[in-house]
């Protein structure tokens, strides 16, 4: 069987429609599209059933990942590194295959009309939290003087001129991503953290990502000149490629997405562990 996670905006696409009618493909949903889906007070209903019209084909075939951070906080309490099965939530994936039966039947059932009653204070939650720009633009500016610490100056101004090659960037981002925590910043056992890395552990995938993008941002100006709302959606973006990266496809259309998608498959594959070595010169 193959599995594939579905990017938000992939939800209506004929690209579904194709693998759905391929009877050997499970599909992974993560909050994050539906938390996208549903962002209207209004309107979320409407969204929602049209977006998961597709997929109400074949229910039995769909699985809800976790929360990115549940799928954190599992792996760091327990020192083992997740493994896909680990991500679905079996409650949510009842829940979810529940409300692709009343999309398929045209009714609104328990489902939806538990959502309704909840949407609003839902919505206010994410707002507060996931969708807070300013919040997400100062927790990755937070990054950059280590990362600016863990590169040479040689590094970095080849970056800026668009002078590194992926195979280097990807390995640099790689190091950058064993640099960013410690064992004790993190509340773990001396030890675990190494290890978790060397597994290429769900916490190693989403560190990787969130460096590259403060790296990205490095190579084009910096992180002080981005636009709030862009670090939301590279936020939304991640769980989206950390969720993909454990399947055989993440379905996008996003050039940029595809591209971090390509480059995080790269890195996981790295032989060395990801804390040796330095930024190169």
């Amino acid at each position: 069987m193959r599995t594939i996670c579905i990017d938000q905006g992939m939800f209506r696409s004929g690209a579904l429609r194709r693998h759905v009618a391929a009877p050997d493909t499970l599909f992974v949903v993560s909050d994050a599209a539906l938390m996208e889906m549903c962002k209207s007070d209004d309107h979320w209903e409407d969204t929602l059933r049209r977006s998961l019209a597709t997929l109400s084909a074949v229910p039995d075939r769909v699985f809800l990942a976790k929360g990115n951070g549940e799928c954190l906080e599992a792996e760091l309490a327990s020192g083992r590194p997740l493994a896909l099965d680990d991500l679905i939530s079996p409650e949510a994936t009842l829940w979810v295959r529940g409300l692709l039966h009343e999309v398929a039947e045209g009714r609104r059932g328990a489902g939806f009309a538990g959502m309704a009653a909840e949407i609003g204070a839902a919505n206010a939650q994410a707002r507060a939290g996931h969708l807070d720009d300013q919040g997400n633009l100062a927790g990755l500016q937070a990054l950059v003087p280590t990362l600016r610490a863990a590169y040479s100056e040689s590094f970095q101004k080849r970056l800026r001129a668009g002078r590194v090659g992926e195979d280097e960037y990807v390995t640099l981002v790689a190091h950058g991503a064993a640099s960013v925590v410690t064992d004790a910043s993190l509340g773990l056992p001396e030890g675990w953290l190494a290890g978790l890395i060397a597994a290429r552990s769900y916490l190693a995938r989403w560190l990787w990502l969130r460096v590259e993008a403060v790296t990205e941002w490095l190579a084009v100006g910096g992180v002080e000149h981005v636009a709030a709302h862009r670090v939301t959606n590279s936020d939304i973006d991640r769980h989206y490629l950390v969720i993909g990266s454990y399947c055989d496809e993440l379905l996008t259309r996003d050039g940029a997405v595809q591209d971090k998608d390509r480059k995080l498959r790269v890195a996981l594959a790295q032989a060395a562990p990801w804390w040796i070595g330095g930024a190169s010169e």
